[in-house]
């Protein structure tokens, strides 16, 4: 049995396919935080490097101390628009 399920998201952040990560920076006192795409990954010369090791999905934003206000869904989101049907 399957069914279909319907999301609103309006920001990356609130999508279940996002990763949070924290950043290697080449300051050691900045704080920066980067939040990616699980749904999209990007060749090996294009990963970033973070605190668990090189990340193999897209970056959608990175910010020192609130990302998520800049984590807008992207034009490249992987996810389908459609329509959501009527609530009844």
């Amino acid at each position: 049995m399957s069914k279909t399920v319907y999301l609103e998201i309006d920001n990356c952040t609130k999508c279940p396919y996002h990763w949070t990560d924290d950043l290697l920076t080449a300051d050691s006192f900045e704080h920066d935080i980067g939040i990616f795409c699980k749904k999209v990954t990007v060749p090996e010369n294009e990963t970033t490097i973070t605190y668990s090791g090189r990340c193999p999905y897209k970056m959608v934003t990175a910010d020192d101390w609130h990302p998520e206000r800049y984590a807008l869904v992207p034009d490249w989101c992987p996810l389908p628009t459609e329509i959501s049907p009527t609530k009844e």
